[in-house]
């Protein structure tokens, strides 16, 4: 930081970094399972965001176990009930 209040200048924040360049590319060819992409991107099932209508008792229910489950808990446990239900009705 300048002492005497000023915001300092590109030429000021850069210097000392005329080496940066020949570290960030160092893993840039590193390719581990396939592009780039398939690296970034979710190997998990994907999801369809729907907008549902949940009764009070339900969503009470629903809300107290998603919030113990953390993020995304709400999905989770509609998921597993869901599927368990589809499974048993023959529809999975």
């Amino acid at each position: 930081m300048r002492k005497n209040g000023s915001i300092a200048s590109f030429g000021d924040v850069a210097k000392g970094l005329s080496n940066t360049n020949a570290n960030i590319n160092v893993n840039a060819s590193v390719n581990i399972n396939g592009t780039f992409i398939d690296q970034i991107v979710d190997k998990q099932e994907s999801s369809v965001l729907m907008g549902l209508y949940i009764k009070n008792d339900i969503a009470k229910v629903l809300n107290a176990l998603a919030k113990k489950a953390g993020r995304g808990g709400k999905s989770k446990v509609a998921n597993e009930a869901l599927k368990k239900i589809f499974i048993e009705a023959g529809l999975m």
